[in-house]
């Protein structure tokens, strides 16, 4: 049973359900894809009406592309404050043949709502607004003061954010980061992650002649495809490993803490049979059980192709030799990386093996980093899951994604607490893929969770150590 604070507030959200399910497949409704641009202003305009209709104040900030929706609750008996991140765009709908309802109609399926956006990330962000709004409207009054910023480029690499935060600190100073995307694990359970991987997006292409050439002179013409397959090749062994110099020096090795945090929870994040049987593989790299899995996953950097392109790849035969090859790679980072340094060390690894006609192109950065998993959010956290939830969370040093969330964001502004999670569920939810959904079920306890959050945030002491 919840303490006697949040009763009301919990009674409200269930007297309320049927509302916010329909709000949310409004939200889901208006498209949001910062890759396109379409229907990102018309967006981030709801979200603000969003924050609005709940007694929050509420405007968009500009940065070079798609607007910051920037909210504030201010409490009068509060002595904290929480600054809450969420993003409102989402990714592109494709292949739209194989979803089997409207990407943006939101559609209500044995207990789900099916739509882009509807886990990633549109579920999280009404679930923390609609949380305050179940204070404002029980008691008048939020437990804390809150700041709620929401972005439309998470799914682009957030380019802007980092110059936006930079420009707006005393705006978004606060005494803890409470970032809110994707979802529960596997297991049902809350995530908490005190941390993000690195990461680095480049673009390289080789370029070898004006035009695509007769196949039959492949032997006399140089093939843009030959080129950059021989340019990865030395980016990377077959068994994983990085062959740039340099590129290890100084990472932050595991601690034993964290350790600890990985043989408590691989079994949970990572279950090893239910993934193998969803990607459809046969065993992970290296036979690695889940403990091994987790730690690789989390603290190992990592150089990954993401995309290839050359020549004529459509039906039938066209005998050329392609002019120009291009490959996509996402680097993922450890503590004490710098993005840009890695770039350097690609780029002269290139160059001083003989491929400076490679041309290499950044795209996007984020800095790893770390927050200590000791701290009153944390706390409160662990004890708004185990009452919503009724099990303990699931609690990660480092995120395995690389969002620019809580604990990024805390780094970013000087703040000593922050925490990332999401209420998304049951997963996967279809994330990023063709009929994404989140359950009714989760999107309403969710609601509570963060309605918990708010409440023992505001009260408890901070070094209260998490166990």
């Amino acid at each position: 049973m919840p303490g006697n604070d949040l009763t009301g507030v919990f009674e409200y959200i269930d007297r309320n359900s049927s509302r916010y399910v329909e709000e949310l497949q409004h939200l889901i409704r208006q498209p949001s894809i910062s890759a396109t641009g379409e229907g990102v202003l018309k967006c981030a305009e709801t979200v603000k009406h969003s924050l609005q209709e709940a007694g929050i104040q509420a405007r968009l900030l500009p940065t070079e592309t798609y607007p910051v929706v920037y909210g504030e609750l201010k409490s009068e008996k509060a002595a904290k404050t929480l600054l809450v991140y969420t993003h409102y765009d989402v990714q592109p709908p494709d292949p739209l043949e194989k979803w089997t309802a409207e990407p943006f109609g939101a559609e209500i399926r044995e207990g789900k709502i099916i739509g882009r956006g509807s886990s990633d990330s549109k579920g999280n962000i009404l679930a923390v607004i609609k949380a305050a709004e179940a204070f404002m409207r029980t008691s008048g009054h939020a437990p804390l003061n809150i700041r709620f910023i929401s972005e439309g480029e998470e799914e682009i690499g957030s380019p802007h954010l980092a110059s936006f935060v930079d420009k707006q600190k005393s705006l978004l100073m606060a005494d803890g980061v409470f970032s809110l995307d994707g979802g529960v694990s596997f297991s049902d359970r809350i995530e908490l992650k005190f941390g993000q991987r690195g990461f680095l997006a480049i673009e390289l292409r080789a370029r070898t002649a004006a035009v695509e050439i007769h196949s039959k002179y492949e032997g006399i013409a140089p093939s843009s495809a030959w080129r950059l397959l021989w340019a990865l090749g030395i980016l990377r062994s077959e068994n994983g490993m990085v062959l740039v110099p340099g590129f290890y020096e100084g990472i932050e090795r595991p601690s034993t803490a964290d350790m600890e945090f990985v043989r408590r929870f691989c079994g949970s994040t990572l279950p090893k049979e239910k993934l193998l049987r969803e990607w459809g593989i046969g065993d992970f790299r290296g036979n690695a059980d889940p403990a091994q899995a987790l730690g690789t996953v989390l603290f190992e950097p990592s150089a990954n192709v993401s995309g290839l392109s050359s020549g004529y790849t459509g039906l039938g035969i066209k005998t050329v030799i392609p002019n120009e090859a291009i490959a996509k790679m996402d680097w993922m980072l450890v503590p004490h990386q710098d993005p840009d340094d890695v770039f350097n060390k690609i780029v002269n690894h290139l160059s001083q093996s003989g491929f400076s006609d490679i041309d290499v192109k950044k795209t996007a950065v984020t800095e790893p980093g770390k927050v200590p998993c000791d701290t009153d959010l944390a706390q409160a956290c662990c004890r708004s899951a185990q009452e919503v939830y009724g099990t303990e969370p699931i609690m990660l040093p480092i995120n395995p994604g690389y969002a620019k969330s809580g604990p990024w964001l805390a780094n970013r502004l000087g703040i000593h607490s922050g925490v990332h999670n999401g209420i998304s569920g049951p997963m996967p939810c279809n994330q990023h893929a063709p009929n994404e959904f989140i359950g009714i079920g989760h999107f309403i306890k969710g609601i509570k969770y963060c309605a918990a959050v708010m409440e023992y945030y505001s009260h408890i002491e901070e070094n209260k150590r998490v166990t």
